[in-house]
């Protein structure tokens, strides 16, 4: 996982091209050395270390907020067009994206929480 900003601004553009800011490249770039490296020596991982199910690890890079692609049909076409060619090896996510998963997988752990201690049996009356 390779973190920047929250301020980090994903897309400059100019008038005819959107591209990802120089911030965003580097991430991308820091990213993909990572997933060279484990791909490299996967077989390390699992033998020596243990890491039996390390296989085909996947790289986030967390920037930005949500805003920025708010009214911006050109911006939110990008993302779209990355997630489906690289997403499932390298996934670009905003700090708001990761704020929401994070509230539903608190809720639902809670929920469970709640729903085994009704289950609980209890010997005595409490």
């Amino acid at each position: 996982m390779e973190l920047k900003g929250a301020n980090t601004k994903w897309f400059t553009e100019n008038k005819s091209d959107i591209y990802f800011t120089s911030t965003i490249n580097k991430g991308i770039h820091q990213l993909i050395q990572y997933l060279d490296h484990c791909d490299t020596y996967q077989s390390k991982f699992r033998d020596e270390h243990k890491l039996l199910d390390f296989k085909k690890p996947k790289a986030i890079l967390m920037a930005g907020r949500r805003t920025e692609f708010v009214n911006n049909p050109r911006k939110k076409a990008i993302k779209k067009t990355w997630d489906s060619l690289l997403g499932n090896r390298l996934e670009i996510v905003t700090f708001d994206r990761f704020a929401d998963q994070l509230r539903s997988r608190l809720r639902d752990f809670s929920n469970d929480r709640k729903q085994k201690k009704e289950k609980m049996w209890y010997p005595f009356d409490r």
